[in-house]
């Protein structure tokens, strides 16, 4: 009820004024009306025009369920030989309840010669899977989209400083590593319960995160495909959702059977799907 008396105030008032106060009363109306939509959706994706945001989460994926969704996108994937653990995403800002901002600076366009130096590392902790596209293309992508972003912070302010903090919290958080120290590592075998990662991670953590699947077409089982972990701006890591369950986080996972398979020991080769 209060929503809808917040979408027709104006409506009121506007009866009542002048012409000289249309413009506030357009203004007000469009706002209350961002207000009432926004309320409906827990995650939303921002705007390009609000770039506000509380949080980083740090994305990594585990490759070979990179390879499985690559194959489903007709995209050739390759594992290369020197990834041997889950690899980076993304470091993205983000707003409480959504999944922006989103490319917040046209301006800053992507430099491949700012971050020429940490190549050899990115190629391992940062690998693009994707071997039908260019290697920067992935890196570009993450910079514009969510880098852009980050730049309102001294911490991440350019591209060079932005793919350095991702690259330093790997090595602090890798999930590879946090999983492993709670005896959950790759296994073509062993199956694991959601509770058993989520749990594992809290504990390595000492935050929640956020553990994301996708189907293994072959077994018909859902395996591990991210882990979200979340920081805030001096980089402490915080939940990434309430533990009472007031923020809506819906995983795709199964609650038990969740696949964690081995990465092998030649690198995988996906086909290309027909």
């Amino acid at each position: 009820m209060l929503s809808m008396t917040l979408t027709y105030l104006p409506f009121i008032v506007h009866l009542k004024t002048d012409s000289n106060n249309m413009q506030i009363l357009t203004v007000s109306l469009l706002l209350c009306l961002s207000l009432v939509e926004s309320s409906n959706h827990h995650y939303y994706e921002g705007s390009s025009s609000d770039h506000d945001w509380d949080i980083f989460t740090f994305t990594q994926e585990w490759p070979v369920a990179v390879c499985v969704l690559g194959t489903h996108e007709h995209h050739r994937c390759v594992i290369p030989p020197d990834v041997r653990t889950w690899g980076i995403h993304g470091l993205w800002p983000t707003k409480r309840g959504t999944r922006g901002p989103t490319s917040c600076n046209s301006h800053l366009h992507f430099d491949f010669n700012s971050i020429k130096s940490l190549v050899p590392i990115m190629k391992v902790m940062w690998p693009n899977m994707y071997a039908d596209t260019s290697m920067e293309s992935f890196w570009e992508h993450e910079w514009t989209k969510h880098g852009t972003c980050a730049s309102t912070l001294p911490a991440t302010g350019s591209e060079s400083l932005y793919f350095q903090k991702a690259l330093d919290i790997a090595g602090t958080y890798g999930a590879s590593k946090l999983l492993a120290k709670e005896n959950i590592v790759p296994s073509s075998s062993r199956t694991y319960t959601l509770e058993e990662i989520e749990t594992a991670l809290t504990h390595q953590i000492g935050a929640n995160a956020i553990v994301e699947c996708t189907k293994d077409e072959k077994t018909g089982k859902m395996m591990l495909y991210e882990v979200e972990i979340c920081f805030d701006k001096q980089f402490n890591p915080v939940d990434c959702y309430d533990s009472n369950g007031s923020n809506d986080y819906h995983t795709d996972c199964p609650h038990s059977d969740l696949e964690y398979p081995p990465l092998g020991t030649s690198g995988f080769v996906s086909p290309i799907a027909g």
